[in-house]
């Protein structure tokens, strides 16, 4: 399966506009990346599984945290992501648990209405990693670098059997800062400064092949929005 681009979408399921768009072929450098492709950035409460934030402020520190958290991530090759501390540093967890691996597909499914051909695509490989205090971001990898981010799991109730205070968490309501972005606000609400800096560590890194496609990118993050 060849890589031929990575992605950050305004809403899920692979649809929407896209903020950052970054052509090319698969990366040299074996750096990890991540895609946005198919990320769900609006809260959902299904049954027990509920990723709304306590308050305004938990919702907005989430963003903020999440993007530091994969610039971080970003500087690491796999392997020095897989060695024991670093590992440790961001519980990054790959699931191997068939119940825990059910309630993803799930959540997905009929939580975010993605369909059962797509998510069969992604072969019950999944994975997690900590941000902030304790939220967790759900994903699936494409290549051995290549990371697809799937939902926050701002309050660990994927692992709803290690999860603590869970009564109280299911009665957060207030949604993420994510959903506003998927509902198209304004492009300043969503980390501007974050989104640019990616931009342009992509081109510094040798992503563009020419001048135009980065002008279309610019242009689909800062003017079109």
């Amino acid at each position: 399966m060849p890589y031929n681009k990575k992605e950050i979408k305004t809403s899920g399921n692979g649809k929407g506009k896209t903020l950052v768009k970054v052509s090319g072929t698969r990366p040299l450098d074996n750096k990890i990346v991540f895609s946005f492709s198919f990320f769900n950035g609006q809260s959902i409460h299904y049954r027990d599984f509920n990723n709304f934030y306590a308050n305004e402020q938990d919702s907005k520190k989430s963003v903020s945290d999440f993007f530091e958290t994969i610039k971080l991530m970003s500087n690491l090759e796999p392997k020095e992501l897989f060695s024991a501390n670093i590992k440790k540093q961001y519980h990054y967890n790959e699931f191997d648990d068939n119940l825990i691996i059910d309630r993803i597909e799930t959540i997905l499914i009929n939580g975010y209405g993605m369909t059962r051909k797509k998510v069969d695509e992604f072969e019950r490989m999944y994975f997690e990693f900590s941000f902030g205090n304790g939220k967790r971001a759900i994903g699936t990898k494409i290549y051995d670098n290549i990371f697809q981010i799937l939902f926050i799991d701002c309050n660990h109730l994927v692992c709803i059997e290690s999860a603590r205070n869970i009564k109280l968490k299911n009665g957060f309501s207030y949604p993420s800062v994510f959903e506003k972005v998927n509902n198209e606000i304004t492009i300043e609400q969503f980390q501007h400064e974050e989104l640019f800096q990616m931009l342009i560590d992509s081109a510094r890194e040798g992503a563009y092949t020419n001048i135009d496609d980065f002008i279309q990118d610019y242009d689909d993050l800062f003017v079109e929005l």
